[in-house]
């Protein structure tokens, strides 16, 4: 074990401890996606999008891995397994592939909590438009038995119409699993339909998926709120109406 952790304070120095989680044993995969702004002057869209993809492996298969290579080989083991699992993730926008850059990640090989050890990367893409549908396919450890969690947030000027984590009907939230672990291998592909807020959806800062899909009651304004300035305009039409006719 200690030749483990030291092949992977060599190659990313810095060990601390992760997150939970749900079963020992069971490998775990993490997908956290960030529609943003893009920095300022930026051409284009004005936003971007961030992967975050995050791997929980249990500690004896890595052992069982790094016991393998030759002792130079154990040295560069975590680069090869970070760079092989950014391969993995795939980001599409209108079913056109984008091309990432990798971001750098001070701790990209950590110890997880008992049992397990951590490895994350993270990648960013400009997006083409603010109205399209974003996937993100995720296809490290193919038809391995894993653990999935994946969340979504957004700034306020958008909102989702469609996505594979939930949906929306009479203005409440209908089979959400975001940010939820599931066993499901459906959650390896991620879609989200995406949109301009209208004046009444939009909000500052950056919001959790569920907060921003299009139709649920907690948007901005409420949807009484809405019902009752369609109302006060059908009466303020009719008495402007009235007041024509009798011109």
């Amino acid at each position: 074990m200690y030749s483990l952790l030291c092949a992977l304070a060599i190659a990313h120095p810095g060990v601390h401890e992760a997150s939970a989680h749900p079963t020992p044993g069971i490998l775990g995969q993490r997908l956290d996606v960030h529609v943003e702004k893009s920095a300022a002057g930026t051409s284009g869209s004005g936003l971007r999008v961030r992967v975050v993809y995050s791997a929980e492996v249990p500690e004896r298969r890595v052992l069982a891995e790094v016991a393998a290579e030759s002792q130079n080989g154990e040295k560069s083991y975590a680069s090869r397994r970070l760079l092989d699992l950014a391969d993995g993730v795939r980001v599409r926008w209108d079913g056109v592939t984008l091309a990432t850059t990798s971001v750098p990640v001070e701790h990209a090989a950590r110890n997880g909590e008992p049992g397990f050890l951590e490895f994350h990367v993270e990648m960013e893409a400009p997006l083409p438009s603010a109205h399209g549908t974003l996937d993100v396919t995720n296809g490290n450890f193919p038809d391995e038995d894993c653990f999935f969690a994946t969340s979504v947030a957004l700034p306020g000027s958008l909102v989702v119409t469609g996505t594979s984590l939930a949906h929306v009907r009479d203005g409440l939230l209908r089979d959400s699993t975001h940010g939820a672990w599931t066993r499901k291998d459906a959650a390896r592909e991620l879609s989200l339909s995406l949109r301009p807020a209208q004046i009444w959806e939009e909000r500052d800062g950056e919001h959790a998926l569920p907060d921003r899909m299009a139709g649920l009651s907690s948007l901005a304004m409420p949807r009484w709120v809405q019902g009752g300035v369609v109302v006060a305009a059908a009466l303020l039409g009719g008495a402007i109406w009235r007041l024509w006719a009798r011109r």
